[in-house]
């Protein structure tokens, strides 16, 4: 079914490619959660 459909699966297919960096998570909570407003009273 895979090779089917083109794909290559390997013993490294879920090896991620991440090198123990600190995550920022900034930019993944912008992109996801909506801007907060802020109006003044």
């Amino acid at each position: 079914m895979h090779t089917r459909a083109g794909l290559r699966i390997e013993r490294t297919t879920l090896t991620p490619n991440w090198y123990g960096d600190r995550l920022d998570p900034e930019p993944i909570l912008d992109a996801l959660l909506p801007r907060r407003v802020t109006t003044a009273a």
